[in-house]
C-alpha cells in the first residue's frame, strides 16, 4: 500500500495507482479569451452529448455576467478587437527608429536621423552621402505626411 492510497479516494487516481495530471485551467492553456461582454476570467468550457456517445457540443460559460456560446472559436473572435490591435502594430511599425544597420531610407527621402548623442535632426537621404548617414547617424525615421490646408 502506497502513501497515496491514504491521501486519495481510488477516483482520483488512474489505473496504475497514480494521481492525474493536474489539469490547467483553459484560459491558462490559452484555450478562452475573457468574456467578450464583461471582461472576466471566470470562464467554463464544458462539453454536452448532443445525440449519441460519440457527438459532444461545446459549451463556454461566463461564470460571472452568464453568457454562453456553443463554439469556442466563436467565442474567441472578436472581430473589432483584432481589427484594431492589427492596425495598432501597423502604426507602430510605421512610426519607429529604423537601425541604419537594418535598412536606409529611399534616396531624396526626408527623414528624422538619430545621431549617437540622442539628437535627433532633418536629413534628406541621398546614397552620394551615404558614407556620412551611416558613420553618423544611427537610427532614422520617415517624416509623417503633412497636414491637409483646407482653403
Amino acid at each position: 500500500m502506497s502513501e497515496n492510497d491514504d491521501e486519495y479516494p481510488d477516483e482520483y487516481l488512474d489505473e496504475n495507482g497514480n494521481e492525474y495530471p493536474k489539469e490547467e485551467p483553459e484560459q491558462e492553456r490559452g484555450e478562452l479569451k475573457p468574456c467578450p461582454f464583461c471582461g472576466s476570467k471566470n470562464t467554463t468550457l464544458d462539453y454536452f452529448e448532443i445525440s449519441c456517445p460519440q457527438e459532444l457540443g461545446t459549451l463556454v460559460l461566463c461564470g460571472d455576467c452568464g453568457s454562453y456560446s456553443t463554439s469556442v472559436d466563436r467565442w474567441n473572435t472578436r472581430p473589432i478587437e483584432d481589427a484594431l490591435n492589427k492596425r495598432i502594430a501597423e502604426l507602430e511599425a510605421e512610426r519607429r527608429w529604423i537601425p541604419v544597420s537594418e535598412r536606409l531610407p529611399k534616396e531624396k527621402q526626408s527623414v528624422l536621423a538619430l545621431d549617437r548623442t540622442g539628437t535627433a535632426y532633418h536629413w534628406e537621404y541621398s546614397r552620394s552621402l551615404s558614407n556620412i548617414f551611416v558613420g553618423y547617424y544611427t537610427h532614422w525615421m520617415p517624416l509623417p505626411e503633412p497636414p491637409e490646408v483646407k482653403e
